[in-house]
Order: structure tokens, then C-alpha cells, then sequence
């Protein structure tokens, strides 16, 4: 789970300066959370929220030292021998749909193995170290992006003929839809909990409770791809790259 500066990129091709406006929603999202919490717990996680911060700034300075060599080097020697051009566009819906979709399924088979694969693990562990689910917590990144390697389940859909500006861009924007579903503030919410990922979802994603543990938990970004039924073969395939791992 990475946030990659190609997402500046990504904002830079936006129609109009929207873009600029998220970092003030992330904010203005952390002190109405807080104000709610304090209001009806008499608490709010101060100085968890502030680790989180301190986190993401290292998140940022690894990422930033990384960008050359994931960008500059490796998505751009893939996208050479892609297999073909796909042009993408903020007013080429059909595009932006089948790129949102291969990020979102890429996202959640790395996701899935970093939950079953000790080395993917030691790195994603640090976004489950929180204590309370709050909005701030969503900014616990790892600070291991080559060690972790992480980007290399998006290099296929580079590879396939997908600019690396927007395959990465759209995995980061991505981590913008998931900064809101860190939250205890939102209850269920209805037939959506069976189609896209909330936060009563993510916090049983989260969870640690006894109860919780060893049960089937959505790795999705955005959607929900499977039912807890269907399974097998994912683990089959997060399984066989952990032996993988393994024997190198």
C-alpha cells in the first residue's frame, strides 16, 4: 500500500485546479472527525493521530527518494515494450474505467499477499498499528517502497500498454477514496457494504478482536471483488508466491 508522487502527475492533467482542494478536505476531515469523537467520548486520540502524521511524512521522503528508480528506470523500461498503446484521458471514460478496474484488482491481490507474505507483511504491518480507527490512520504507509516491491504488481497493467503516469496516479487516487473509510463515525450502510469497501468493512479489515481473527477479510481498495466463499483460488495464487518468496 503506497502512495506514489506520480499522483501529482495525474492531478496536473485534471481540466481545472481540483486537485488543489484535497489536502484541505484531508484536513478539514481530520478536525470534524476529532471535534465529533471529543464530543461524544470526551477523547480524542491526540497523539495517535500525531505518530500518523509522522509517519506519512517519512512515507513521503522514501517515496520521494524511490520516485527515480520506480519511474524514471523500471515502469518506464516496461511501458517500452509494452504490447500496445492505450491513450487515456480524463474524457476517455471507457479507458479510465478498464484502468480503475486492473488498478483496483492489482491493488487487491497485493494487498492480499501482503497479508500472507511475511517480507509484503513487515512492511504493510505499520498501517495496522494504529490503536483507534480514525481518519488519520489512513496515512500509516510503509517507508520500504523498493524493499517491499510492492509496485511491482502494477507493472503488468503498464506492460498491457497503460501510461505508468496513470496506472500509479490512479492507485494513488485510489488511497484518497480509502483515507475516508478509516472511521468509526460511519455505521453500515446498506446493500453498498456487498459492492464497494466502508468503513464497517475496513475496520473489520482492521480489526484484532479474537472474534475477527483468520476470518475472510476484504483487501480491496475501492470495490469488493469476491465473496468470503470464493476464496480459494486467491489464496492459492497469494500462497504460491509466498513459497516463492521463500525459496529466494
Amino acid at each position: 500500500m503506497e502512495f506514489y508522487l506520480s499522483f501529482t502527475d495525474l492531478l496536473d492533467k485534471l481540466p481545472n485546479k481540483i486537485g488543489a482542494i484535497f489536502i484541505p478536505v484531508f484536513l478539514v476531515t481530520i478536525l470534524v472527525e476529532a471535534l465529533v469523537i471529543q464530543a461524544r467520548h470526551g477523547s480524542y486520540p491526540w497523539k495517535n493521530a500525531g505518530v500518523s502524521a509522522l509517519v506519512a511524512v517519512g512515507h513521503l521522503l522514501t517515496q520521494a527518494a524511490a520516485h527515480g528508480l520506480i519511474f524514471g528506470i523500471i515502469a518506464v523500461a516496461v511501458y517500452q515494450v509494452r504490447l500496445t498503446t492505450i491513450p487515456v484521458s480524463w474524457s476517455n471514460w471507457p479507458s479510465l474505467i478498464a484502468l480503475f478496474l486492473l488498478t483496483d484488482l492489482a491493488f487487491y491481490v497485493e494487498h492480499r499477499c501482503s497479508h500472507r507474505i511475511r517480507l509484503l507483511w513487515a512492511s504493510h504491518s505499520v498501517h495496522h498499528s494504529t490503536e483507534r480507527m480514525v481518519v488519520a490512520a489512513a496515512f500509516r504507509l510503509s517507508w520500504t517502497p523498493i524493499l517491499s516491491g510492492v509496485f511491482l504488481f502494477y507493472l503488468p497493467i503498464v506492460w498491457i500498454g497503460f501510461d505508468p503516469v496513470w496506472v500509479f496516479g490512479m492507485v494513488s487516487a485510489s488511497l484518497t477514496y480509502q483515507f475516508f473509510i478509516h472511521t468509526e463515525l460511519v455505521k453500515r450502510i446498506g446493500w453498498l457494504e456487498w459492492i464497494i469497501n466502508t468503513p464497517s468493512a475496513h475496520r473489520v479489515h482492521h480489526a484484532s478482536n479474537p472474534e475477527y481473527i483468520g476470518i475472510c477479510k476484504r483487501h480491496g481498495a475501492v470495490q469488493y471483488f469476491v465473496k468470503p466463499n470464493d476464496m480459494a483460488g486467491l489464496n492459492q495464487i497469494a500462497d504460491a508466491l509466498k513459497d516463492l518468496f521463500m525459496r529466494t
